[in-house]
């Protein structure tokens, strides 16, 4: 009996550990993350973020990718949105918030959906979508 708690308890220090220390990289990467982007809702995008991993590369690739097509006179936007029809159904947008004309800026995010975004998008699963917004 005392043997079956001794590994109940060894178990249960050996998952507090792996869950602190998974909690400890995604705060790394999202520091990381923090130096591009800004964030609306900071909490809920580290939530979405830790439930979708796969999108981390995306994320580091995409402001590179973005100032290609835009300069660097541009701010980086977060957001989960959630799709009011289907309450559990959670998307990360990233806004490329500019001061370019929206013409001239749809025009940007058409070259930069051509080029790179459709390819790159497959990795998302649905999960990230890019829009431009505007002053």
């Amino acid at each position: 009996m005392l043997q079956v708690e001794v590994l109940d308890i060894e178990r249960g220090i050996g998952e507090d550990t792996t869950l602190q220390l998974e909690t400890f990289l995604m705060l790394r990467v999202f520091s990381k993350i923090e130096n591009f982007y800004s964030f609306r809702n900071r909490l809920e995008i580290f939530e979405f973020l830790r439930n979708h991993l796969f999108l981390i590369p995306l994320l580091q690739e995409a402001p590179n990718q973005i100032t290609k097509y835009f300069g660097t006179s541009l701010q980086l936007i977060l957001e989960v949105i959630t799709d009011p029809e289907a309450t559990e159904d959670h998307e990360l947008i990233l806004f490329i918030h500019t001061d370019l004309s929206p013409d001239e800026a749809l025009d940007k995010l058409e070259q930069l959906d051509e080029n790179w975004w459709l390819d790159a998008s497959v990795n998302a699963d649905g999960k990230l979508c890019v829009h431009v917004e505007f002053e």
